[in-house]
């Protein structure tokens, strides 16, 4: 554990970062959001929005958009923390992984506005990034 101190000190010290859910010190999600991350990535259930559109296929989440969630989402897609991509394909990963029926799937980044497409059209955008590190979780 010392060695992560260490780590997180060093890159607070050289690039200012801090934790996007808790605000520590050191890497954009911290050992201890990390590990909240990976603990919710195994509780995923099917979730409904309110209210429920006709016909729509079951959905799954690992938890309601707020609090460390809605924190690692917008500022991997919003601000291009590209360091939360890990976190947030384990959290995918267990959604896809709970919702997968056998056979082919589909899984269809959705970005937050227009001017985030056009601003990262040129390149691989962060929602990929994500869809790519959970498709290496669930081989």
């Amino acid at each position: 554990m010392a060695t992560a101190q260490l780590i997180d000190g060093f890159v607070d010290l050289v690039l200012g970062s801090r934790c996007v859910g808790c605000d520590r010190p050191g890497r954009p999600c911290c050992p201890a959001c990390r590990d909240l991350c990976r603990l919710r990535a195994t509780q995923a259930v099917p979730h409904w929005p309110t209210p429920c559109p006709a016909g729509l296929v079951p959905t799954y989440a690992v938890g309601d958009y707020d609090g460390l969630l809605r924190d690692l989402v917008l500022a991997h897609k919003e601000r291009r923390v590209l360091a939360l991509a890990r976190p947030l394909g384990d959290l995918l990963a267990g959604s896809v992984g709970a919702a997968a029926p056998p056979g082919p799937l589909v899984l269809v980044p959705v970005p937050s506005r227009a001017t985030t497409v056009d601003r990262k059209s040129p390149r691989m955008n962060s929602s990929h990034r994500c869809i790519s590190y959970a498709v290496f979780c669930l081989k």
